[in-house]
């Protein structure tokens, strides 16, 4: 349940640590108010949120969707709808790390990610290893695993 949330943005208690957040939104959201989030969460926390050092991560990566819609529905879903968290960027370049290299798609199966969209059980199936595969990534945060599940199962 959100801590505090409008139609743009969600604050929710961190998975792993104490008395902290995590901050959502998407990136069409995030990006129409420039840096605004980020100066206004920095403001109420008294941090220094712009810059370099927080970056917004995508809990379900561009490079896995083209195997679930068209390129047009792919752009738009990455946009407008994949939930974006604000993280620093050590931990985001760890995250793309993993989620990007090509050892990730044999470990766990993965189709070629160009190909025809998939439907039916093999959709299913697909989805299923980028469940494991994110929940690999994203390791004891469960708070990042729920939403990439949550999101994962409304596609």
């Amino acid at each position: 349940m959100p801590a505090m949330s409008n139609m743009d943005f969600k604050v929710v208690k961190h998975g792993m640590i104490p008395d902290s957040y995590r901050f959502f939104t998407t990136y069409k959201a995030e990006k129409s108010g420039g840096y605004m989030y980020r100066k206004d969460i920095a403001d109420l926390l008294n941090l220094s949120l712009i810059g370099r050092e927080w970056q917004w991560h995508h809990v379900l990566e561009d490079y896995h969707l083209p195997r679930l819609f068209s390129p047009a529905d792919a752009k738009k879903m990455y946009e407008e709808v994949i939930p974006c968290v604000l993280i620093h960027k050590h931990e985001h370049s760890n995250y793309n790390k993993l989620l990007h290299t090509p050892g990730a798609n044999m470990v766990f199966n993965l189709p070629p990610m160009k190909g025809p969209i998939l439907t039916g059980l093999a959709r299913k199936d697909y989805k299923e290893r980028l469940a494991r595969l994110y929940a690999g990534t994203y390791g004891n945060d469960k708070l990042l695993v729920t939403i990439l599940n949550n999101t994962l199962n409304a596609l």
